[in-house]
């Protein structure tokens, strides 16, 4: 995929037109909305990264992978009582799965 080979060429505003471009199409694939929400993430704009996270949370909403990226972020942020929030999430579904 394009926004792919973008993304690893640090290309990330090509990239990030490639995947919403792409999320207009097919806009409940997690693995898109992950993508933008990760090139957000990687030139610094924690706000929009914090919302597309927050979005695929909604598809995915068990997945603590994702629910410890969001804790990292809040955290980043400076908000550490979300992050508290979703690090105890994390901590539940793990738990969850044993």
């Amino acid at each position: 995929m394009i926004g792919m080979v973008h993304k690893r060429e640090a290309k990330y505003d090509l990239a990030l037109k490639w995947f919403e471009k792409l999320h207009s199409i097919v806009n409940n694939s997690s693995e898109v909305i992950f993508e933008i929400a990760d090139i957000y993430d990687k030139i610094g704009n924690l706000s929009l990264s914090l919302e597309w996270y927050n979005i695929l949370i909604s598809v995915v909403p068990t997945d603590p992978g994702i629910l410890a990226k969001l804790a990292n972020l809040f955290e980043r942020n400076g908000d550490r009582a979300q992050a508290f929030q979703y690090y105890s999430e994390v901590f539940n579904r793990l738990n969850v799965a044993v």
